[in-house]
């Protein structure tokens, strides 16, 4: 009998340190089961889009596809494959942008003028009845007004909150049908010589074309304007951008190149845009 009474089975042996590594390890195992099912409930669902997802201070509430949020000052290119963006712009500039019909009044200018580098020349135009062409040395701005305007080629095109500024390149345009005045000193040539004028009445037909050499470029104020090319575009705004993944909010789009369709109405919430660009996927 032992001498304090106790049964051999009541009583617990010491931990060897073998045993002590085995428990320990298994309360890890435990313990990093239960931070990962924690870990687990801020995961994203495999189909969830990455622009839906948002994090900081700024980011809002909300994230899912239905009601996109982003942060602010988001600089984000737009998605390839077909999109749709709505909202207003602050700015915009389009490279290989054409314009259905750029209406005159117009004043064109160039940076530098006169220097013998820049300018225009108007070919097939009819001068008092007469084949005539005219050129625009650039020393003053080329002051045009009638009953039409330019059918323009490929142009660079800036909006900001002054207007349109439109920079013609080196590439010829075409006068839509009608009749103008310059009110700028030019040359003009109908037989002969040129003559120079301090102004000129002219008829455009089809084949009436002005080629600018230079950088000059016009500006005129905000309105309806229809962008459409197969270049790039960028802007700053407030945008909401609509892919076949959803709808996601942007403040600044990047896109191209590629086909676009950009049109720009002024109302009284500012310049709204609404566009569709199908760069490839």
């Amino acid at each position: 009998m032992r001498r304090d009474g106790g049964s051999p089975r009541s009583r617990r042996r010491p931990l060897t340190l073998a045993q002590k590594a085995v428990a320990t390890a298994a309360v890890l195992v435990l313990f990093a089961g239960t931070m990962l099912t924690v870990v687990g409930t801020g995961l994203l669902e495999a189909d969830q889009p990455l622009d839906d997802v948002t994090s900081g201070p700024e980011a809002g509430v909300g994230g899912g596809v239905d009601d996109p949020v982003v942060q602010p000052n988001a600089s984000t290119t737009v998605p390839q494959g077909r999109s749709e963006v709505n909202g207003t712009v602050t700015t915009l500039t389009a490279v290989d942008a054409t314009v259905a019909l750029l209406p005159t009044p117009l004043t064109i200018a160039v940076a530098e003028p006169g220097l013998g580098r820049s300018g225009a020349v108007i070919r097939n135009a009819i001068v008092e009845g007469e084949p005539a062409t005219i050129q625009w040395d650039s020393g003053r701005p080329l002051v045009l007004g009638g009953s039409g305007g330019l059918v323009l080629a490929p142009v660079r095109v800036v909006v900001d909150g002054e207007g349109t500024a439109v920079s013609f390149g080196d590439r010829t345009h075409r006068f839509a049908a009608g009749d103008y005045r310059i009110d700028t000193p030019v040359a003009v040539g109908t037989s002969g010589l040129a003559q120079p004028l301090d102004a000129v009445d002219l008829t455009a037909t089809a084949d009436t074309t002005i080629t600018f050499a230079g950088d000059a470029s016009t500006r005129v104020g905000h309105g309806s304007l229809t962008l459409t090319g197969t270049g790039t575009v960028t802007a700053d705004g407030s945008f909401a951008v609509t892919t076949k993944e959803g709808k996601t909010l942007m403040n600044h789009i990047e896109f191209g190149p590629g086909p676009f369709e950009v049109g720009l109405t002024l109302g009284a919430g500012g310049l709204a845009i609404a566009a569709t660009f199908n760069e490839a996927g």
